[in-house]
C-alpha cells in the first residue's frame, strides 16, 4: 500500500483536490472570457447565456479556491497561518511557490470586490480591474506546478498542459478573428501567449518543481519506518553519489534501527489480531504492551529521524521537500499512537476495549 494512500489527512487531500479543481475552473472561466469577446464571439450562443455561464464558472472557482485555502491553513502538517493566505511571499515554507498562489488569490479577491461594487464604480473602472483575472491565471498555474506534490505524475502533468494549451489556443483564436485596430492590445496578448509557456519552461528548468525524490517517496515508500526495508530517504541516500560521511553514518545507523524495530511492528499486528478474534482482558494487555513499545521505541526513533537524519540528507536529496512525505507518515503514526492511548484509557474506565479500538489497531498494523 502506498504512502499516498495512507499518510495524508483528509484536509491534505481536500486542499489538493480543491486547488486542482479551482485551477481547472479558472482556466475554463478565462477561456470562455477570451473566446466570447470581440468579433470572435460564437454566434450560436447568446451573449446572455455566455455571460451567465461565465459568472457561474467564476463562482464555482471561488468556492473551490476557498476550500483549497481553508483546508491548507487548517492542515497541521505545514502550519501556514491565515496571514499567509493573503500576504504574498510571507510563508516560511516554499515562500515563492506559495506566494504566487497568494498573489493570484489577492487579484481574484480584488475582482470579486469590485464586481460587488460594479454599479458604484462604473463599467469602465470595473472592467479595468476585471482584467486582473488574466494576470491571476498564470500565477495560479505556476503556483500549482511548483507546489503540488503530484506535479510529476502523468495525469497531473497532462492536466496542467491541457490548461496551458486551452488558454494559449483561445488567445490565438481570438487574435485570428480580431479586426483591425488596437495593435498594442493584440501585441500584448500575443506576447503573453508566448511568454507564459516559455516562462513555465524556465520555471521547470530552474528546479522549482517538487523534487522527483519526494514524488517517488509518495508513490512507493512504506509508511512505517519499521518496515522490512530501509526508509526511502535512506535508500535514496545510498543511491546518491557522494553523500557526506556524517550523513552516510546516520543512514547506516537508522537502517540498523529499522531492523531492530521489527518486533514493534509484529506487536502491533498481534494486538490487532487479538482484538479482532476475542476482545477481552488478554487483548487489552496486548494493546497496552504495544502502546508502551510505540511510545518508548518507535516514536523516539521517528523524532530522531526528523531532527537528525532528514536535515543531514536534505542537501543530498535536493531540499527538505524530498522527505516531506515521510514526515507526514510520522505525523500519522504519532496521531494513531495517541488514539491507542486514548482507547486504553477508555478501556480502563469502562472495563473493556471500546468497539472502534479494532479499527485503530488495524490501521496501525498497516502503518
Amino acid at each position: 500500500m502506498t504512502t499516498l494512500a495512507l499518510t495524508g489527512s483528509p484536509l491534505w487531500y481536500a486542499s489538493r483536490a480543491g486547488g486542482t479543481l479551482a485551477l481547472v475552473l479558472l482556466t475554463a472561466t478565462v477561456v470562455l472570457g477570451i473566446a466570447s469577446g470581440g468579433r470572435a464571439a460564437p454566434r450560436r450562443a447568446g451573449r446572455f447565456e455566455l455571460g451567465l455561464l461565465h459568472r457561474n464558472l467564476s463562482l464555482l472557482t471561488l468556492v473551490f479556491l476557498a476550500v483549497h485555502v481553508v483546508t491548507a491553513v487548517l492542515d497541521p502538517f505545514v502550519r501556514l497561518g491565515w496571514a499567509v493566505s493573503v500576504v504574498p511571499f510571507g510563508a516560511s515554507y516554499r515562500p515563492l511557490r506559495l506566494g504566487l498562489g497568494t498573489a493570484a488569490l489577492d487579484l481574484l479577491l480584488a475582482v470579486l470586490l469590485t464586481s460587488a461594487l460594479r454599479l458604484r464604480l462604473g463599467v469602465r473602472r470595473w472592467k479595468a480591474v476585471h482584467w486582473l483575472v488574466y494576470a491571476a491565471w498564470p500565477l495560479a498555474l505556476f503556483h500549482g506546478v511548483g507546489s503540488c506534490t503530484d506535479t510529476r505524475l502523468p495525469l497531473q502533468l497532462w492536466l496542467y498542459a491541457g490548461c496551458l494549451a486551452a488558454v494559449v489556443a483561445a488567445v490565438w483564436w481570438r487574435l485570428a478573428g480580431a479586426g483591425p485596430g488596437r495593435v498594442a492590445g493584440r501585441l500584448l496578448a500575443a506576447t503573453a501567449a508566448t511568454a507564459v509557456p516559455a516562462g513555465l519552461g524556465a520555471f521547470l528548468a530552474a528546479g522549482l518543481l517538487p523534487p522527483a525524490v519526494g514524488v517517488l517517496l509518495q508513490e512507493g515508500a512504506s509508511t512505517s519506518p519499521s518496515s522490512s526495508t530501509p526508509c526511502a530517504p535512506c535508500a535514496g541516500a545510498r543511491r546518491t553519489t557522494g553523500p557526506h560521511p556524517a550523513a552516510e553514518a546516520l543512514v547506516h545507523r537508522f537502517a540498523a534501527e529499522h531492523d531492530d524495530l521489527q518486533d514493534v511492528l509484529e506487536s502491533v499486528r498481534d494486538a490487532a489480531d487479538r482484538l479482532s478474534d476475542s476482545p477481552g482482558p488478554e487483548a487489552l494487555t496486548a494493546v497496552q504492551d504495544t502502546h508502551r513499545l510505540l511510545t518508548e521505541r518507535l516514536l523516539p526513533h521517528e523524532y530522531a529521524e526528523e531532527h537528525e537524519l532528514y536535515p543531514a540528507l536534505a542537501p543530498t536529496l535536493g531540499g527538505p521537500e524530498a522527505t516531506a512525505t515521510m514526515s507526514r507518515a510520522h505525523t500519522e503514526i504519532e496521531r494513531l499512537s495517541r488514539r491507542v492511548a486514548t482507547h486504553v484509557e477508555l478501556a480502563h474506565a469502562n472495563g473493556a476495549p471500546p468497539p472502534n479500538k479494532q479499527t485503530t489497531c488495524a490501521r496501525a498494523s498497516t502503518a
